[in-house]
């Protein structure tokens, strides 16, 4: 007869208890991330976890600088998961932690590097000025840095001013009502508008007028072309884009645009013109090849003028539109868009006055946006990086600055036509100036870089 089988009931005990285990799960894999990277930019890390029970893990980050973020949602073994992080310049090393639904944690990962750099200094400090005519509003610089040009609206002139010496060496009398100033590439003649229905061609060897060329009625700005080949013109009255051919000051096309073009710019590459349309809610894009509109981003009330970054990547567009965020949080708009894209990608909202000039540094790390509060200017610093006002030109109604022209030509330097006091403004790195921009801090509007 058989005996029945005999299960101790410590081993019973045993296997109950060893199917209530739970193990935690493994140490995430190395964070994923840009190995160098700019201050205070925002930076994606990722990172995949799991677990040999098979359980739902999260996941959070040491992020090397003091702060480690909260625990991201659950996910299935293997899932990356994700997190965006600002840091400040230095070097980093950010590594990962996992966590079961029972709260067991893993080790940390192994860390990842991150070596952050300082953003470049800004120009921000007010080195000289010099009087002009009455009104100025254009103003372009030779590319060799030796000479402005600066179109005078209200005494029909156009003043040149030697940069070292920061004086006005010529004042070429013109007619009618001067406005945007382009120089060529080569730096041998510079286009001026006229509001009358023309365009000036001034040669820079004499400083004479040898041209006047016929556009539509009511040009305003005027931009040349990388190759120097073409100039492009913005004609309000008529809502379009005349195409001046350099080597006869033929022109050589006439676009329809938006209703009331005002700024315009041409990409780095030369491939495209962006055209800003007040009296419309759109920008127009230009193929230079075809010298057609080949398509349009919509963007808020008024644009005024527009700063394409050197890589392309970006167009800043000054504009009418009013953000309304309650009492003193009410401010009006500089728009961001993407070439390609239909719509504005981002908008800054900028404070004191409407901004009208706005142009990009050379590196592409800034831009300026002049804004109009009736009678001053503030001059606003935009982090692309951020996209938030990070600096703002302090005592303003001291200044006398005006809205309209403004030219970057390298990191170091900016130049402003100061419409309302007649003037023209050098700004440059802090070095003695007479009146420094003071940087933004504490308020969710203006953050610091």
């Amino acid at each position: 007869m058989r005996r029945p089988l005999l299960i101790p009931a410590a081993a019973v005990f045993l296997v109950v208890c060893h199917s209530n285990i739970n193990n935690p799960p493994d140490p995430p894999g190395r964070p994923a991330s840009p190995a160098t990277g700019r201050a205070d930019s925002s930076y994606t890390f990722t990172t995949t976890a799991t677990d040999p029970d098979g359980d739902l893990v999260c996941v959070r980050f040491d992020w090397g600088d003091g702060d480690t973020s909260g625990w991201s949602d659950f996910v299935l073994n293997g899932d990356t998961v994700a997190a965006q992080h600002m840091l400040p310049a230095g070097l980093f090393a950010v590594r990962a932690q996992a966590r079961d639904a029972s709260d067991a944690l893993s080790d940390w990962s192994p860390p990842c590097s991150v070596a952050v750099s300082p953003w470049p200094r800004f120009p921000d400090s007010v080195v000289a000025s010099v009087r002009v005519g009455a009104d100025p509003v254009g103003i372009d610089v030779l590319p060799d840095g030796s000479l402005l040009y600066v179109a005078c609206e209200d005494d029909s002139t156009v003043y040149v001013i030697d940069t070292r010496t920061f004086e006005a060496t010529a004042v070429i009398q013109v007619s009618g009502w001067p406005a945007g100033v382009a120089a060529l590439p080569n730096g041998d003649y510079v286009y001026v508008t006229n509001q009358d229905s023309s365009v000036y061609v001034i040669r820079t060897s004499d400083n004479s007028v040898v041209d006047e060329i016929p556009v539509g009625s009511g040009p305003w700005d005027v931009a040349a072309h990388p190759s120097g080949e073409w100039v492009y013109v913005s004609n309000y009255d008529t809502s379009t884009v005349s195409v001046i051919r350099t080597s006869d000051n033929a022109v050589i096309a006439t676009i329809q645009v938006g209703y009331g073009p005002m700024g315009l710019a041409v990409s780095t590459d030369g491939q495209r013109v962006y055209v800003a349309n007040e009296m419309d809610y759109i920008v127009s894009v230009i193929s230079t090849s075809s010298n057609t509109v080949e398509g349009t981003i919509i963007l808020g009330e008024g644009p005024i003028d527009v700063a394409v970054l050197p890589a392309g990547d970006r167009i800043y567009v000054s504009s009418e539109e009013w953000l309304e965020g309650g009492g003193m949080d009410d401010h009006f708009a500089v728009f961001v868009a993407e070439p390609g894209g239909n719509r504005a990608s981002d908008t800054v909202a900028v404070a004191d006055g409407e901004p009208y000039g706005v142009a990009a540094l050379p590196n592409g790390a800034y831009v300026y946006a002049l804004c109009d509060a009736s009678e001053y200017l503030t001059v606003q610093v935009i982090s692309t990086a951020t996209n938030r006002v990070v600096a703002f030109l302090d005592d303003y109604e001291d200044t006398g600055l005006g809205p309209y022209g403004i030219v970057c030509p390298d990191d170091s330097t900016v130049y402003i036509a100061d419409y309302y006091k007649n003037t023209v403004t050098a700004m440059g790195l802090s070095k003695g100036g007479t009146r420094c921009l003071s940087r933004v801090h504490g308020t969710e509007m203006r953050s610091d870089r």
